[in-house]
């Protein structure tokens, strides 16, 4: 499984077009957690809070390196305290098609701004 740096850049590239802004990022502590990025909304309602858990998949096997791994990005109002903790509907596969999967991770994070 490739490195997710493209996708990194991509997201955080447009993170203000949709509204967002990064607020932190901080390495993950668990195995199953590669990175979160806190992120704040910067429109209605201004200020909300919502976390990206960059997912390691549970069947990698040895040493890894940073951003390597990763097969899916959870959204979430906080912070995911187990990768089961993950909603489902909220969580995004990073490979194969990330083209099409992409606006799907938009739209969780505007579904959480909303809700």
């Amino acid at each position: 499984m490739m490195l997710i740096t493209f996708q990194k850049d991509q997201i955080l590239s447009n993170l203000p077009e949709h509204g967002w802004k990064l607020a932190d990022r901080l390495a993950g502590e668990d195995w199953w957690a590669d990175e979160v990025w806190f992120l704040e909304s910067v429109w209605r309602p201004a200020g909300f809070t919502a976390f990206l858990t960059y997912l390691v998949d549970p069947q990698w096997d040895g040493p890894r390196r940073p951003s390597e791994g990763v097969w899916a990005i959870a959204c979430s109002r906080h912070p995911l305290e187990h990768r089961m903790a993950a909603p489902a509907d909220l969580t995004i596969q990073v490979f194969p098609k990330w083209q099409r999967e992409q606006p799907k991770l938009w739209r969780a994070l505007e579904t959480l701004r909303n809700s």
